[in-house]
């Protein structure tokens, strides 16, 4: 969520925490979020808690996504908000 978000010009995670809260139908395809968007103090809190040098990798070890298949990933969501 955070990465879309990004990606479509958010700044900040209070904006971040609108956008989702926005596009929650699109959202719930890919996780559930039974108790809606994360707020944005959590959403700081998790992504502060991510250890840069093991996302630095061309495969993120600690999610096991090569960075094409994210990469066509994104570009299929994207796509659906053009």
């Amino acid at each position: 969520m955070v990465l879309c978000a990004t990606l479509a010009g958010m700044e900040d995670f209070v904006e971040i925490k609108l956008w989702g809260d926005q596009r929650l139908d699109f959202l719930r395809r890919f996780y559930p979020f039974e108790r809606g968007v994360p707020s944005h103090d959590t959403l700081n809190d998790v992504i502060n808690a991510i250890d840069p040098q093991v996302c630095a990798a061309p495969q993120c070890s600690a999610c096991s996504i090569s960075s094409a298949t994210l990469s066509a990933a994104m570009t299929r969501a994207l796509s659906r908000w053009t």
